[in-house]
């Protein structure tokens, strides 16, 4: 890499000419390999920022394998426009992340007030991405009169006489020669008058400065904001506004304010019936409930089942039983060549009821004793069975 900085000059109001910093870059590049021109303006980025005042357009990227000069986009008008593509997005990244700033500062102030989800905020930013040198001179004066050092000065005096004299030419007669003249010295008549005056030059203090600046400034910014509200009068309106101008640094007629009135009721009430629902169940009551109502249910379903499948049974065993034939209970036939069995005592009322306990008995006793323990929970869910019956009867 060669540099080449001219010489440096300190006077800020020196118009001569001065030859601009310059740079080469040599690149050695591997096999078969190339540089498209957004890699070649990259390097002259790179370079141009390392090196102060020295432009991009003044660096030359040069393949050293070749000798030949790598081609790279100018910066306002490149052959394919990249490196204008480049800062046109590097302004709306600029301009993007300032605006999601400011605009998240904002909802986090209103939404303390009116609800996040009532807030609406949008924000519109211009930067300016120019470069700006301003010259500034202030002259000051040095002393506490305001007038300053005395560097140069002049006086006037006058002096005025009569000029009458005794002396002179002979009465009655003019003199032929001409009146002498003297600068400063001017003669009416009898009367001379004598002038003399002074100038003064003051000095005072001269402060000259050159300012530069390369970082991105805020040109304009506008602020949009919707709330959602049910009354917001001007009064309101108006200290909104004030508050968000305030937030966002900006004039007050840079922001706009609207209220929106919420949705009706009719249009809300899913919305509330849902958040009701969600209250519900966190409620460990309610769901213990529901647990009870769901295991009820199955075993409705099985009882059903099993009832059901008892009657098919009983039903077949009456239409395969033989004529003159007696069936016990258990569905078995006997064989006529066999010894007859004698017959079995009839067990009691008492005994049959004990042993005839089936699986329907034991649920039925469960639900009397849930129901005894807990009744309010019992009499939920028989409402609820009877507001479901009135609405299938419905």
């Amino acid at each position: 890499m060669t540099i080449s900085l001219p010489n440096s000059n300190t006077y800020a109001w020196d118009d001569s000419s001065t030859s601009a910093a310059s740079a080469s870059v040599a690149i050695k590049l591997k096999g078969g390999q190339t540089l498209d021109s957004k890699q070649v303006n990259g390097i002259k980025q790179l370079v141009s920022k390392s090196v102060p005042n020295l432009k991009a357009n003044n660096v030359t990227i040069v393949d050293s394998s070749t000798g030949e000069e790598l081609a790279g986009s100018s910066s306002s008008s490149g052959s394919d426009g990249s490196t204008q593509i480049t800062l046109s997005e590097f302004k709306l990244k600029i301009e993007n992340q300032y605006e999601n700033n400011l605009q998240n500062k904002i909802k986090n102030l209103l939404s303390r007030a009116y609800g996040a989800n009532n807030i609406s905020v949008n924000v519109k930013s211009k930067m300016d991405l120019d470069k700006k040198i301003q010259d500034i001179v202030t002259y000051t004066p040095s002393t506490s009169n305001g007038k300053g050092i005395v560097s140069h000065s002049e006086e006037t005096n006058e002096v005025t006489r009569d000029g009458t004299s005794s002396g002179g030419g002979v009465a009655g007669t003019q003199s032929n020669s001409d009146t002498t003249t003297y600068p400063g010295v001017t003669v009416s008549g009898n009367v001379i008058t004598a002038k003399d005056s002074k100038t003064y030059d003051y000095l005072v203090n001269k402060v000259q400065e050159q300012i530069q600046s390369d970082a991105a400034s805020l040109d304009d910014l506008t602020v949009a904001v919707v709330v959602t509200t049910g009354n917001m009068t001007n009064a309101n309106k108006q200290e909104l506004v004030s508050l968000v101008a305030n937030a966002a640094a900006v004039d007050p007629s840079k922001v706009a304010i609207m209220a929106v009135a919420p949705s009706s009721l009719a249009a809300s009430a899913p919305a509330v019936q849902t958040g009701a629902f969600q209250q519900l169940l966190k409620n460990p009551v309610i769901l213990i409930a529901g647990g009870a109502l769901i295991l009820l249910i199955i075993l409705l379903i099985v009882l059903s089942a099993s009832r059901r499948k008892r009657a098919r049974q009983e039903e077949l065993m009456e239409n395969l039983q033989p004529e003159g034939v007696m069936l016990p209970e258990d569905g078995s036939v006997q064989n006529p060549e066999e010894p007859a069995v004698p017959p079995q005592p009839e067990p009691s009322i008492e005994e049959r009821r004990n042993k005839g306990s089936s699986k329907q008995d034991q649920v039925k006793n469960q639900l009397q004793d849930f129901s005894s323990k807990n009744p309010e929970i019992a009499a939920q869910l028989i409402r609820s069975w009877l507001k479901g019956d009135d609405g299938k009867h419905g």
